[in-house]
């Protein structure tokens, strides 16, 4: 699944999206193989991927594992040029001394909280508290989730750097994919 992410996104890139990233999910399985870095290191090599196009993102279940060794491992990739991100934020093993330790570039916000944020103040309190922080420690924000022009609305309000939904379209196969971006970019440029 790696490698068919990583060939798309060189596609993509050759089609005129130079700064797209493509994040794809890591299980905590496939984090603690032995062969994880070597895996994806080919991966960039096998398809000329440059690594800065390359996210992986890792649900906090990853943390509860062997410490150390996460660590290694995150600052490896790191040090390759990988973004991370924490997946799926505030619904696992939520501890606050890991957006300090590990080396994560962003958050994503659950769906779970963004779904009735229009409606409910605990999610909305939630949701500011979680953008709040990552503001602070200099983390991105992603929303999952976004399915409506009120969720839209209240995470503009509190500057939630991206969203993420079917406010925007549900998941495309590869060819309307690039069909979808293409427009996008012709109205954003004309």
């Amino acid at each position: 699944m790696l490698e068919q992410a990583c060939l798309f996104t060189k596609t993509l890139i050759s089609l005129g999206h130079e700064d797209i990233v493509v994040a794809v999910n890591v299980s905590p399985r496939q984090f603690s193989h032995p062969d994880f870095l070597q895996t994806v290191q080919q991966t960039l090599e096998n398809t000329e991927l440059d690594a800065k196009n390359l996210e992986l993102e890792i649900t906090e279940g990853v943390f509860m594992h062997n410490e150390e060794m996460t660590l290694c491992v995150l600052n490896q990739l790191k040090k390759n040029g990988i973004q991370l991100s924490i997946d799926d934020f505030g619904t696992g093993y939520s501890s606050l001394s890991y957006l300090k330790r590990f080396p994560i570039d962003k958050l994503k916000i659950d769906q779970s909280f963004v779904k009735d944020c229009h409606e409910n103040n605990e999610d909305k309190a939630i949701i500011s508290t979680i953008v709040a922080l990552g503001k602070n420690l200099n983390l991105s924000l992603i929303a999952e989730g976004v399915e409506e022009l009120a969720h839209v609305d209240f995470l503009k309000s509190i500057h939630c750097d991206e969203i993420q939904g079917y406010w925007y379209s549900r998941p495309l196969e590869k060819d309307k994919l690039i069909s979808f971006m293409t427009n996008a970019m012709v109205r954003n440029n004309g």
